[in-house]
């Protein structure tokens, strides 16, 4: 091995080919000769051998290797000839040469980046002053950017033993989160934008929650909206502060709540799979509602620990293509999406099904979101739920009240009299006459969530105690 390092390291390829295979021959099982065998071989162009070499090298470490897969990337974007331009010299090495720690890290840091290197730069060194930077890995995927992202990521390497770049075709964000996590070594997985900024123990204090709390799968906090991109805490220019209530599952049914720097297990991705790449800026929300739909739970940490940047030209205020997908998200969920998983109830009891939907309807109509300064509210779901608790239960009144005064408020008086005509006489002559004086109050029946909201603050005060 030593000679065909030196080889290699002096450019004499076919002489190191020649030595590694030899080692491969003599013991087929040598993972480091096949994957230095693989280097070579792209270095000399022979990417279809490269690839297999390299495989077969990651399949006998359980594709553990982080920088075995990074280096698969490089060969197969090489091979599609979508990233011609990347040298060979950028492949890492392993073994001897290694320059990633054998360590483990804490945490994973996403970074996706297209055309972003004015503000990488300010990102990094956001990563560098956290006070676990050194439990970190930094993983930079470069998605097809024509600027010099590359030059930049390679200035901190020497800070970073534990920083990687990838250079792919163009891609979708979360199709770049995703390579990501296929490198990703930590127990934790984050994503760092290239514009925000975290406070300088925004990872500890996210990390720590999901320490002391196994049972939450992710973790998310409250933040501040900025008016400028890499924004320092120690000076920030701070339009609006975010802090969201406890969590209730049911409120994932209207907007994301993760903000913009959440941190989920790694199993989590293990067991759901990744983001869906098709989505171009909801895929965390995307994830969001699939995690919830497995019963999965995540701990809330009630400090602003982000400055996220209200950038006019990017993915959230970009085009109206994000809130198309919104929509269709939140149509796809809503329709799938066990009520059981919301609320804590039996499926098979109808009048606690209708219970449950109508608590939902009725927080349809004011819908609390964090960052407006007023209710939302979707008159069209909330009618939808009141159907949905009637379909379970019939003769149930506070869903009946609920949906005849929405239509009466929509303007459908007929309806509204239809439905109103299956209550008691004088329950249905009262809802009339609150409706006539626009003072109807819609019934929200006590339905607990579907599992307790986790709180950080208030978990490390119990385990304290």
């Amino acid at each position: 091995m030593q000679r065909a390092l030196a080889a290699q390291t002096a450019g004499e390829l076919d002489a190191a080919r020649e030595l590694y295979e030899q080692v491969v021959a003599c013991a087929p099982q040598t993972f480091d000769a096949l994957h230095m065998l693989g280097v070579v071989l792209y270095q000399q162009g022979r990417l279809a051998d490269a690839l297999v070499n390299i495989r077969r090298a990651l399949e006998l470490t359980d594709w553990r290797n982080a920088a075995m897969r990074s280096n698969l990337c490089v060969v197969a974007d090489a091979a599609v000839k979508a990233d011609a331009q990347r040298p060979p010299s950028a492949l890492r090495p392993i073994g001897g040469l290694a320059t990633r720690s054998d360590k483990p890290p804490k945490v994973s840091v996403i970074v996706s980046t297209y055309n972003a290197s004015a503000c990488l730069p300010g990102c990094l060194e956001d990563l560098a002053r956290q006070s676990i930077a050194d439990a970190l890995e930094i993983i930079v995927v470069d998605s097809g950017s024509s600027e010099d992202e590359r030059a930049i990521a390679g200035s901190f390497e020497s800070r970073f033993p534990n920083l990687v770049y990838v250079r792919t075709r163009r891609e979708t964000l979360h199709a770049a989160w995703n390579r990501g996590l296929a490198l990703a070594r930590g127990t934790y997985i984050t994503n760092a934008n290239t514009d925000d900024a975290h406070r300088a123990d925004a990872l500890e204090r996210m990390t720590a929650a999901l320490d002391a709390c196994p049972e939450a799968d992710f973790a998310y906090s409250d933040y501040h909206w900025s008016a400028r991109a890499n924004d320092p805490f120690a000076d920030p220019h701070v339009t609006r502060t975010v802090r969201h209530p406890p969590f209730h599952p049911a409120h994932a049914m209207f907007y994301c709540v993760l903000g913009c720097h959440p941190m989920w297990r790694r199993t989590l991705f293990e067991e759901l799979g990744g983001f869906d790449a098709e989505l171009t800026a909801v895929g965390d929300y995307e994830m969001l509602l699939r995690a919830i739909a497995a019963g999965r739970r995540p701990i809330h940490v009630p400090e602003p620990l982000s400055l996220f940047y209200q950038n006019p030209e990017g993915l959230t205020f970009q085009s109206k293509r994000a809130q198309h997908e919104v929509v269709a998200l939140q149509n796809r969920y809503r329709a799938s999406m066990p009520i059981a998983r919301l609320y804590a109830i039996d499926a098979h009891v109808p009048s606690e099904v209708a219970a449950a939907w109508t608590a939902l309807g009725a927080l349809a109509t004011r819908v609390p979101v964090p960052w407006f300064d007023a209710p939302h509210h979707d008159d069209e779901y909330a009618a939808h739920c009141f159907r949905q608790a009637l379909n379970a239960n019939g003769g149930y009144a506070p869903a009946i009240a609920n949906l005849g005064a929405l239509l009466a408020l929509r303007d459908q008086a007929d309806a509204a009299n239809a439905v109103l005509d299956r209550l008691p006489r004088d329950e249905a002559e009262r809802v009339s006459r609150n409706m006539a004086q626009r003072a109807h109050v819609f019934a929200a029946p006590e339905v607990a969530p579907a599992f307790p909201p986790l709180d950080y603050a208030r978990e490390s005060a119990s385990a304290a105690a």
